[in-house]
């Protein structure tokens, strides 16, 4: 029996439009023992994801770091490219790659982003079906070495010989993009090397991983006549880990499409030191945690949506409460969410679950849960009533949506401290708040209006006056508060020695705050409950 192969198939969206990146976790996926890389093709993608690298450029960087994996786009959307073009490409992809590529094609979709319309591109779906057989009759004549004299419905070419040929003889194999029940596609692919599934074998949305292996029968790139199976798992969010794609031990997300495990994973498998070091609101949150988990009042079977969880200490707490019912966790950080999983899994925690997602926008199953629950997750959307009506559509009539939220930065001792002993003589001149404002909701008078407009009535207002804590002795609280975006953001404009005395002025104040049992400052929050009309 031939062994199922494993590959990667990354959305080169956001955090992986950065070829570099890309071609790091390539690496990281040959030497960790994968049989594959594979990337996605696309223009544009919906909200929220912005950037988006070109498939062409990143395989190039790709087959530049490895030796070894196949790689390739999957799939391609072959009718709006040029036919001659893309043989030019692919000859060159092939030899840069000493003869690892893969082509996989399909027909695009508009669906996605309308990136077909707002190009100008077929939207015939039967048509670009003909441009998609015409287009691979082409390449198949350019990788034969041999003048192309073609004159056709959608392209010609007239006597061009496209020379050097690919290193793989007689051509670069040709994965075609089909699904189970759709004949067409199907019949193309048998004319081919395989066929391609245009959804990866690992799903959309997890919860606590299991060790489980990737099933052939959706395998995102299919059965190649002359290799063994593939099964491709789809990844993102690759700077969490030094080792993302190790056999064992994977988990990511995909920004502005949810969340996708790795099926090929085991999860008792160790994960390597983190890239990215995550500043630690757990211990900062303590107290107001625990005031959080008593005005929650979860109930056995209750379904908990939990807004900005973080690392999901929330999230995970609201599912033994809840149990036999279940949690779910939201957030827009990969690193933070990986964490999450990893101790949910540790905790043995089967019901919760955690998705890469902007609330605003995510499509939450309607009236589906019991309770919301957020802390200091919600005061940085850009369109607050349109994320708390979404939200709102996603909780049962009659729900409660409880939360956290900061008052004002001026009642925050660990705000105003801390900007005072960095931004020093600049303190009147500093920004009161960072670019992600933390202090949207301060006014109880606002959150009662966006709360309201959002769709929930019942509104109350707590006064909570909990300290924050930023480690357990001076030195370390330091390291903590130097990886907040607020500190940085106060340090970026000043030169080397104001930078100097200000992480002086920091040492200072911070030694003042460290009481032997922790390094603790003040803080005021709002504890906002409502409930779903």
């Amino acid at each position: 029996m031939n062994r199922l192969r494993s590959a990667l198939w990354l959305p080169l969206f956001d955090d992986l439009a950065d070829p570099r990146v890309v071609a790091r976790l390539a690496a990281d996926t040959e030497e960790a023992g994968w049989d594959g890389c594979f990337v996605w093709d696309q223009l544009c993608r919906r909200e929220p994801v912005r950037q988006v690298a070109d498939p062409w450029i990143a395989l190039a960087a790709i087959a530049t770091v490895t030796e070894r994996i196949r790689l390739g786009p999957m799939v391609s959307a072959l009718p709006r490219r040029r036919p001659a073009k893309v043989a030019r490409e692919s000859v060159t992809l092939d030899r840069l790659s000493a003869g690892r590529l893969t082509l996989g094609v399909g027909l695009g979709s508009d669906r996605f982003a309308g990136e077909l319309s707002r190009t100008g591109e077929e939207l015939d779906a039967r048509r670009r079906g003909r441009m998609l057989d015409e287009f691979l009759a082409v390449l198949a004549a350019a990788w034969s070495g041999e003048p192309v004299r073609h004159r056709g419905e959608h392209c010609t070419v007239d006597g061009l010989a496209f020379l050097p040929r690919p290193v793989q003889r007689p051509g670069v194999p040709v994965w075609a993009a089909g699904c189970p029940g759709n004949a067409k596609p199907i019949r193309r692919a048998a004319t081919h090397d395989s066929t391609a599934s245009p959804r990866p074998t690992s799903s959309t949305r997890t919860s606590s991983p299991r060790s489980s292996a990737p099933s052939p029968r959706c395998a995102g790139a299919g059965w190649p006549r002359t290799t063994s199976p593939w099964g491709c798992h789809s990844v993102s969010i690759p700077n969490r880990t030094r080792e993302p794609a190790r056999r064992g031990g994977c988990q990511s997300w995909s920004r502005g499409y949810g969340s996708t495990p790795c099926g090929a994973c085991s999860a008792t498998a160790p994960w390597r030191e983190e890239t990215v070091t995550l500043f630690d609101y757990d211990s900062e949150l303590a107290r107001h945690h625990e005031r959080l988990l008593k005005a929650l009042d979860i109930r056995p079977g209750d379904r908990v949506l939990d807004i900005g969880c973080g690392t999901g200490r929330t999230t995970r707490d609201a599912a033994r409460a809840a149990s036999p019912g279940s949690a779910l966790g939201i957030d827009v950080s990969g690193p933070a969410l990986a964490r999450a999983l990893r101790q949910a899994e540790a905790e043995g925690l089967r019901n919760v679950d955690f998705v890469q997602g902007d609330a605003q926008a995510h499509p939450f199953p309607q009236e589906y849960f019991a309770l919301g629950v957020s802390r200091f997750g919600t005061m940085f959307f850009s369109d607050p009533v349109a994320a708390f009506a979404n939200i709102g559509r996603a909780l049962r009539p009659g729900a409660r949506f409880v939360q956290l939220v900061w008052q004002a930065a001026d009642r925050q001792e660990w705000h105003t401290a801390i900007r005072a002993a960095l931004a020093g003589g600049h303190a009147s001149s500093a920004s009161a708040s960072t670019a992600d404002d933390p202090f949207t909701l301060a006014d109880p008078e606002v959150v009662a209006e966006v709360l309201t407009a959002g769709g929930f009535t019942a509104v109350d207002v707590v006064d909570v006056r909990e300290p924050v804590c930023y480690g357990p002795d001076a030195d370390r609280a330091r390291a903590a508060v130097l990886q907040l975006r607020m500190a940085k953001e106060w340090l970026a404009d000043l030169d080397a020695s104001s930078a100097e005395r200000a992480l002086d002025r920091l040492g200072t104040t911070l030694d003042a705050h460290d009481t032997g049992d922790g390094v603790w400052f003040d803080s005021r929050a709002w504890l906002v409950g409502a409930r779903r009309r």
